[in-house]
């Protein structure tokens, strides 16, 4: 039966790829070569990508020994468990740039959904034969990764699609101990030029731009505004929970979420611009820790709708933080 859903995923993927190649002629003759030349390519993201799947498909096939033999495999789960960060990768940084930039929506429909299955099925697997589902279907996804998804990548992207991957991904942590390698070809990475003397008058006082820059990374949460058009256009720095990618910024926020949030989200921005809702909470636990994610709509002193802000807290201030 899983076997058949599988075939039927690569078909959707298929399809939608099918219809993109003949919209924009792209030529997918030579992508496993191209795809394998990235992939032995010291610090390329396909290499990476190509070394996490390795050693996912490593640690299945030792947990199917183990079940088989009766062993312990609470270790082998555990690091498994990297995978949330390698899956967070493809969500927060290929699937929407295939959807967003060359309007390829097949992995992001498919795969995206799958991802978020797996990642939920495997807390839960409490029996062997939930374990061995799963580790099915990881198997399944590392494949499809290699074979459909790397390929699509490999044609579609430019060379600054890359560098811009290779950049964003040390915004991650480590998956399975694998660190991305360095990356010769790209190009070294120049700080932003600002002009940091000049100034924001306000009708409360007045601020120097880099004044304004760590007063907003100061803040004890994790800011991304949203403009009136819908595209994400700022977050301050500092190290995530909810991981931005600079890819994201001047991008639909709608490509940046899953398929089973990208409704919920877009029904928040649409209650804010008519005035139906003035915020919108959400609790969360994200890795271990525990989330507040506040939604506000941002509005001029006419009540005009200028964007939407999402900021998000982590919850040991309210507890006291006894961390």
């Amino acid at each position: 039966m899983y076997k058949d859903r599988f075939s039927n995923d690569i078909g959707e993927v298929d399809e939608a790829v099918k219809k993109h190649s003949e919209m924009i002629r792209a030529d997918y003759s030579d992508k496993n070569m191209l795809t394998q030349k990235m992939m032995q390519t010291k610090g390329h993201p396909l290499q990476t990508y190509k070394r996490e799947n390795d050693k996912i498909l490593q640690l299945t096939a030792e947990i199917r020994d183990l079940i088989s033999s009766g062993g312990d495999c609470g270790n082998k789960l555990k690091a498994l468990g990297d995978i949330s960060i390698h899956y967070a990768e493809k969500g927060d940084i290929i699937y929407p740039l295939l959807k967003s930039k060359y309007d390829i929506e097949g992995p992001n429909s498919v795969m995206w959904t799958e991802d978020d299955v797996i990642r939920t099925e495997i807390k839960k697997a409490d029996t062997d034969e939930k374990l061995l589902a799963v580790l099915t279907k990881i198997e399944n996804m590392a494949n499809k990764e290699n074979n459909i998804l790397y390929p699509i990548c490999a044609v579609n992207f430019s060379d600054d699609d890359w560098y811009a991957i290779y950049r964003d991904e040390k915004c991650y942590d480590d998956a399975f101990g694998i660190k991305s390698e360095i990356w010769d070809e790209a190009p070294s990475e120049k700080p932003t030029e600002i002009t940091y003397d000049e100034k924001t008058i306000l009708p409360t006082g007045e601020l120097s731009l880099n004044e304004l820059r760590w007063l907003l990374n100061t803040l004890p949460m994790e800011i991304t505004f949203v403009d009136i058009n819908d595209k994400n256009k700022y977050f301050n720095e500092g190290k995530k929970l909810f991981k931005r990618p600079m890819m994201s910024l001047g991008r639909s926020v709608y490509s940046c979420h899953p398929p089973k949030i990208e409704a919920m989200v877009k029904a928040i921005i649409a209650d804010f611009k008519s005035g139906k809702k003035d915020k919108v909470q959400v609790y969360s636990n994200k890795n271990g820790t525990k989330m507040c994610v506040t939604y506000l709509p941002v509005r001029d002193g006419k009540g005009e709708y200028l964007g939407t802000v999402e900021l998000c807290q982590d919850m040991a201030f309210f507890e006291g933080d006894k961390r």
